[in-house]
């Protein structure tokens, strides 16, 4: 049985290759304004597209909406607790079985009333085997390691096992023999190459760092509260 399954992994990967594959494109009801990031961003080896789409319905009815057309389209729908994205948004997600496309929907409700549909397409069978980060220093023991990437910008974001003291001491110090220069508060620069670190604490002995490159990095960052990003 797996090797019939690993058959027709093979053949259906074959041919996506020779030809792109059909993209659905979603109809978003009441829909008030539209923005499309162009190209695709990389992340975890993925590429995945975005678009968004302001919509006077509700989250429930949205999801509904989705769920339905998702259905009508012979999408399989994975139960939530099979899902490995989870966030406090309401989402629903359908996997193509002939194009290995994954289209995800997460519903932001908007003050105003409206509600913000972030529509992603994962394309599954253009999966890249993660490479070694290559454009900023990783700590020891670092977990869940992942990289994206879109036009102008990467980043790698990952947890490791220090206090948030000892990951600024390990990225200046790393960024100081590399001849980096802390230009602002977790700003480093060297040879017109910018790179902001973001270091949150999520224990007493565990922290999540991310690290971005490219010109967005000399912006400032503002965490969820609206507080600046500190640096100790």
């Amino acid at each position: 049985m797996m090797r019939v399954v690993a058959l027709c992994l093979m053949v259906a990967t074959s041919a996506l290759a020779q030809q792109p594959p059909k993209v659905h494109v979603w109809d978003v009801p009441q829909a008030l304004d539209a923005v499309d990031v162009p190209g695709r961003v990389e992340a975890g080896g993925l590429p995945v597209a975005i678009h968004a789409v302001r919509s006077k319905q509700t989250v429930d009815q949205l999801l509904q909406h989705f769920r339905t057309e998702f259905t009508k389209k012979g999408l399989f729908l994975p139960p939530p607790e099979h899902l490995t994205l989870r966030t406090t948004l309401s989402q629903v997600t359908g996997l193509d079985p002939d194009t290995f496309i994954a289209y995800t929907v997460f519903l932001q409700p908007n003050a105003d009333g409206t509600t913000t549909a972030l529509i992603t397409e994962t394309f599954l069978a253009e999966r890249r085997a993660p490479g070694e980060v290559d454009f900023a220093p990783v700590m020891p023991g670092a977990r869940g390691v992942i990289q994206s990437r879109t036009e102008g910008l990467r980043m790698v974001s990952y947890r490791a096992p220090a206090t948030e003291e000892e990951a600024w001491a390990f990225h200046r110090a790393v960024f100081a023999e590399a001849a980096y220069k802390e230009t602002a508060p977790g700003v480093f620069e060297h040879d017109g190459t910018a790179l902001r670190v973001v270091i949150q604490p999520l224990s007493k002995q565990e922290v999540a760092v991310s690290v971005m490159e490219g010109a967005a990095a000399r912006q400032p960052v503002e965490d969820p509260l609206g507080e600046d990003e500190p640096s100790p």
